[in-house]
């Protein structure tokens, strides 16, 4: 992957620059690990039904995939920092808006604006991780952004216990306050530009084996969210022992991501994807017994969720490999579609499988679909052609 600065800056300076981008983009994760569940509980305390709720819920990753090609076109226009610092202000002023209506209507457009929003701070930041990052560590630095990334979205929820009043508070000052140390710091992002469109068609025909383990990811990371504690009530947990699972699942994706990152810069990432893809299809398969397994399986199901999740700064790494800093936003952004894309449509699949295999329908589901993605790893390895310049020989052999 291209390094977009010089190799003499020095490491602290390095980690110094790093550091925004991901503070920009955990700060979006603390604000959607809130609004997902504060939502849900604003809704039903309406007695709206469950259709409009899960339409509600699918508003922000419709605002990604919308927002998401237009992003390039404005960074040119606008600077990547400057508008990094715009979009974070942008969703406080959104969910400050809460405060005026009750309209669930208003709420699914707060929604989609909210998720417009991110897809710009996560495009951006994450091309400006990947042109900063040193040469030789982009599978443990995007590791460690990842492990941040999920840190923040698995606060969200523990802060709901303090109340709806802190937690709206929180959603509101943090982004406001990310954007005024963005703002702060925009003349330290790297200058950005991209030119033509988001090659999306492109990266369909050319990256087709890893954009599907992509949507299968993003499913997976949705579907578990949403579906996992009530599923482990279906299962007998109580509602308190199913939210601890939760957590526990959120906790592994923070604790491992690192350690598989750092895998992944040993082995590269090609047969650090696989051995993700298969653990999260195993332990899909496996979830009925470690639900019921006591402490042993909420301990198997942090491991689960943190090897399943490392997939994620995997592929990541790969889609930037031999990419330059001109085409490297694009790709991201086309990246960030897909990955909406796949946050759209994995809770109806797995809710209809729910509706036809009853409480076993989500562990089936989530086996089958990456069972896969698994297998289309494999299948289509050969047919990947990362983008000149070419990875150096080493690379090349994983």
């Amino acid at each position: 992957m291209t390094a977009a600065i010089d190799q003499r800056t020095s490491q602290p300076a390095r980690r110094g620059t790093l550091a925004t981008p991901v503070m920009a983009s955990t700060t979006v994760g603390l604000v959607l690990g809130i609004t997902y569940p504060l939502f849900t509980l604003l809704l039903e305390a309406q007695g709206v039904s469950g259709t409009l709720t899960g339409l509600s819920g699918a508003m922000t990753p419709l605002g990604m995939v919308a927002a998401a090609p237009l992003v390039p076109r404005v960074t040119r226009s606008i600077g990547s920092g400057q508008l990094t610092a715009l979009a974070l202000a942008a969703i406080s002023l959104a969910l400050a808006a809460l405060v005026l209506t009750t309209s669930p209507l208003v709420w699914c457009l707060i929604r989609l604006g909210v998720g417009a929003c991110a897809v710009v701070v996560y495009s951006l930041s994450e091309t400006w991780i990947a042109e900063t990052a040193a040469p030789g560590r982009h599978g443990r630095v995007f590791a460690a952004y990842t492990a941040t990334l999920c840190l923040g979205f698995s606060a969200g929820p523990l802060l709901l216990m303090a109340g709806q009043p802190i937690v709206l508070t929180t959603a509101i000052a943090a982004p406001a306050l990310a954007a005024g140390a963005m703002w702060r710091a925009r003349a330290t992002a790297p200058e950005v530009r991209a030119t033509g469109q988001v090659p999306v068609s492109a990266l369909l025909r050319r990256l087709s084996v890893l954009l599907v383990p992509v949507v299968a990811v993003s499913a997976f990371d949705g579907v578990s969210i949403q579906f996992l504690p009530a599923y482990g009530e279906a299962r007998g947990l109580s509602p308190a022992a199913a939210s601890l699972a939760l957590f526990a699942f959120l906790a592994g994706q923070v604790v491992l991501s690192y350690p598989v990152g750092w895998l992944a810069d040993r082995i590269r990432p090609w047969p650090a994807l696989r051995l993700t893809l298969a653990a999260c299809t195993a332990g899909a398969a496996l979830l009925p017994q470690m639900l019921g397994g006591g402490a042993v399986g909420f301990v198997l199901l942090a491991v689960w969720g943190g090897v399943s999740f490392g997939g994620y700064p995997l592929v990541l790494a790969l889609l930037g490999d031999g990419r330059t800093e001109h085409d490297l936003l694009l790709v991201n952004t086309a990246f960030s579609m897909v990955w909406g894309i796949g946050g759209v449509v994995g809770p109806p699949y797995v809710g209809a499988a729910s509706d036809l295999l009853g409480n076993d329908g989500p562990p089936v589901a989530l086996t089958v679909m990456m069972a896969g993605a698994l297998a289309v790893s494999f299948a289509g390895r050969s047919r990947f052609r990362p983008a000149a310049p070419a990875a150096p020989a080493k690379d090349r052999a994983s």
